[in-house]
């Protein structure tokens, strides 16, 4: 379970919708688009969405990406989410279609049997479980209810070395930035095998400057063009040890 100042803090970030899970700062939302365009690329692009299948968006926040995947007319996809307030804002916003559904998560077990899930998706959530043991109860969580054979994509942000960001004085997020090994290993150790992981890099493309700044808004349909050349670059570029890199992973369970 997290703590109360990570609840409280959620809890206020939930009246900020997306922005709140994304970057509260960003008032005119340039960034967060380019952000929210770049996952959802990523993920189109390597869930192969099928009608039959189920899917848990775990730790969906507000339902952004959750509500993008029901429109794939999916079987069924669940949001869940540990802060209340989060869930509220979701059910709130996105509640029309009904082959999605916001739950709350109790931070330990998740609420259904074993092998439900076709697939889960996780974006920006694991980091934020900066415990090991804590984090490693998550995963065999996530493999109980996912099916053999399932898949779990995530995007996090990864650094070459561990680096915990803990500052409670602040309106600031716990972070734990581990490295894409440590990552990789522990998901090994509980019951998956590596499909694939790749930085993306969604925020030190070439183009993203230009981007956030504010694109001419009859020259945004190349948005999308833009990001791609982007991160087909990010793959090519040096990033230093002291920065973070997000990056996407691919497990399955065996």
């Amino acid at each position: 379970m997290i703590d109360n100042f990570q609840k409280n803090l959620w809890g206020k970030r939930a009246s900020l919708g997306g922005r709140g899970v994304l970057d509260p700062a960003d008032k005119k939302g340039f960034k967060n688009r380019y952000i929210d365009l770049t996952h959802k690329m990523i993920l189109e692009k390597e869930m192969k969405l099928s009608t039959s299948d189920k899917v848990l968006d775990f730790g969906c926040g507000t339902g952004r990406l959750t509500f993008w995947i029901a429109n794939f007319k999916i079987s069924e996809v669940i949001g869940l989410d540990v802060t209340p307030e989060m869930i509220d804002r979701a059910q709130e916003k996105y509640s029309s279609k009904k082959n999605l559904k916001f739950l709350s998560y109790n931070g330990s077990k998740i609420q259904f049997p074993d092998n439900y899930f076709d697939k889960i998706l996780s974006v920006w959530v694991l980091q934020h479980i900066v415990e090991e043991s804590k984090f490693r109860e998550t995963i065999r969580e996530l493999g109980r209810v996912l099916k053999e054979n399932g898949q779990i994509f995530f995007i996090e942000q990864v650094m070459q070395r561990n680096s915990l960001e803990k500052y409670p004085q602040t309106d600031y997020i716990y972070k734990l930035r581990r490295s894409s090994e440590n990552y990789i290993k522990t998901f090994q150790e509980n019951g998956f095998r590596l499909v694939k992981w790749y930085p993306i890099n969604a925020r030190r493309g070439i183009f993203y400057k230009f981007i956030v700044i504010g694109f001419p808004s009859f020259l945004s349909f190349f948005i999308p063009l833009l990001i791609r050349i982007d991160l087909s670059l990010t793959r090519w570029m040096k990033v230093s040890k002291d920065k973070y890199t997000d990056s996407f992973f691919t497990f399955k369970e065996v």
